[in-house]
């Protein structure tokens, strides 16, 4: 398993002094009050970051042994202009809804399914996805306080949210394999600014076995941040969530996420599937979570 993904979030401002954000309750990690998380023992790495806002200025990760080393984690790039991240990219899929079909990849019950795509447009679009990656993950100390911290301008307090993974050092990587694409579809009514479980269906019927993640994409209208959850396993990875439908979030920064992708991020069965966490800005109630897993037996 990878990292833990988790988040805080609150409406502040206008101000121009950093504030203290609300925590987003999370049933994994402990809270040592409304503003802040203590750092698991064993996932003491910050792997990366999304900051997002209407009204966004700055935000930053505070925590004492930041402190003592004269520093904070400065959240760069972050979105400003709203609450979900800016998707838009060079649309190129690398095998990591357009889709090709073939006899042997119906036999494997998929389809390659062509994301990202362009949409509204021949030409493709060159512009970037907002996530905080560190060139080395940060390393931090086990059961410290880590708190975030924003600030807005704008003429009224608007929400700002910051999504952390913490980790380790050096995560396990996919194993070698026949990597499958996986469509699954929900339809739970989300409820904003919480993360709320969603039970997924594939839509193509699994072969038999056991299937590793090594990365995902989850789409609902108001999606910031998704995290899946796996039976057996305590810690929930999580990515950079793609806000609108479908047809529009598929055009995404793939350079970005492809950053994030090729991990373990643990591994479920054609029985027990797994579930995913969104975290939104909408109650949205259709979820799609396009899935990349290596079948490993």
């Amino acid at each position: 398993m990878a990292w833990h993904t988790f988040a805080y979030r609150q409406s502040i401002g206008p101000t121009t002094t950093l504030t203290e954000l609300n925590v987003v309750p999370d049933d994994i990690l402990t809270r040592s009050g409304d503003k802040r998380f203590l750092v698991p023992a064993d996932y003491r790495f910050i792997r990366f970051v999304q900051a997002s806002g209407p009204n966004l200025t700055r935000a930053v990760l505070r925590s004492p042994s930041l402190e003592v080393r004269r520093q904070q984690y400065e959240v760069v790039p972050r979105r400003r202009g709203g609450e979900t991240l800016n998707l838009t990219a060079l649309e190129i899929s690398h095998p990591v809804r357009a889709v090709l079909r073939s006899p042997s990849l119906e036999v494997r019950r998929q389809q390659y399914e062509v994301v990202p795509r362009r949409r509204g447009g021949e030409t493709l679009n060159l512009t970037a996805l907002e996530i905080s990656h560190p060139v080395r993950p940060v390393m931090l100390v086990s059961t410290e306080e880590l708190s975030a911290l924003a600030t807005t301008d704008g003429a009224s307090a608007s929400v700002v949210n910051v999504v952390v993974s913490l980790g380790l050092e050096n995560p396990p990587m996919a194993p070698a394999g026949d990597m499958r694409i996986i469509r699954f579809l929900g339809s739970t009514t989300l409820v904003p600014g919480q993360w709320t479980t969603v039970t997924v269906t594939p839509e193509l019927a699994l072969e038999a076995g056991t299937y590793v993640i090594t990365g995902f994409l989850a789409i609902s209208a108001g999606c910031i941040a998704a995290r899946v959850l796996l039976r057996g396993q305590a810690y929930r990875p999580g990515l950079p969530g793609l806000a609108g439908t479908e047809a529009t979030a598929v055009d995404y920064d793939h350079a970005m996420m492809a950053k994030l992708f090729g991990y373990n991020l643990g591994s479920f069965t054609h029985i027990e599937l797994p579930q995913f966490q969104f975290l939104s800005a909408s109650a949205d109630t259709t979820q799609t979570v396009i899935v990349y897993a290596v079948k490993v037996s």
